[in-house]
């Protein structure tokens, strides 16, 4: 487990699903530490059983103290082009919503779709996108669509246009 972390060591800290791998083998170690503790009689038993009960709730309140962070939203301009999109369009539209590959603007707009612009936007419309909604008006795909399609809705924080009502 040591040559793991090690060899991986800077993945550990770019992305934490590499730590995913450690898991069986930390929760394994910790219960054999919990019950050596628990069933301990070196020390006094109050003593060991209290150990053990404050190390398990210290460890549950880092946690979610630590995750708590992650589902906090700190971009009103996605919630709002998200709100805008749950407003304007159909429930089953399809959606282009890139923010960086960051599936949270895309979770936001509560549609089916594309996080990212992986290939051209002539592909994606192809493969069944209906609308593209956008935080960064400046963006060049960005630019390409509101050339050529019509636009919904577009405000200083985000734009909404339609995929199917090219401009003539």
């Amino acid at each position: 487990m040591l040559i793991y972390v090690v060899v991986f060591a800077t993945a550990n800290v770019r992305h934490d699903y590499y730590q995913a791998i450690a898991i069986p083998a930390i929760s394994l170690t910790l219960a054999e530490g919990l019950i050596y503790l628990w069933n301990s009689r070196d020390f006094p038993l109050v003593a060991t059983r209290s150990v053990a009960i404050f190390s398990i709730l210290i460890m549950f309140t880092t946690g979610a103290s630590e995750v708590r962070e992650f589902y906090k939203v700190n971009h009103p301009e996605i919630m709002e082009a998200g709100a805008a999109v749950d407003r304007l369009t159909p429930k089953d539209a399809i959606v282009i919503a890139p923010y960086n590959g960051d599936t949270a603007f895309l979770y936001q707009t509560k549609r089916r779709g594309w996080p990212v612009i992986d290939s051209s936007v002539d592909e994606i419309i192809q493969k069944g996108a209906d609308y593209y909604v956008t935080v960064s008006l400046n963006d060049p795909d960005t630019l390409d669509v509101i050339a050529r399609f019509e636009v919904v809705e577009k405000t200083n924080t985000y734009l909404i246009a339609d995929l199917h009502k090219p401009i003539k």
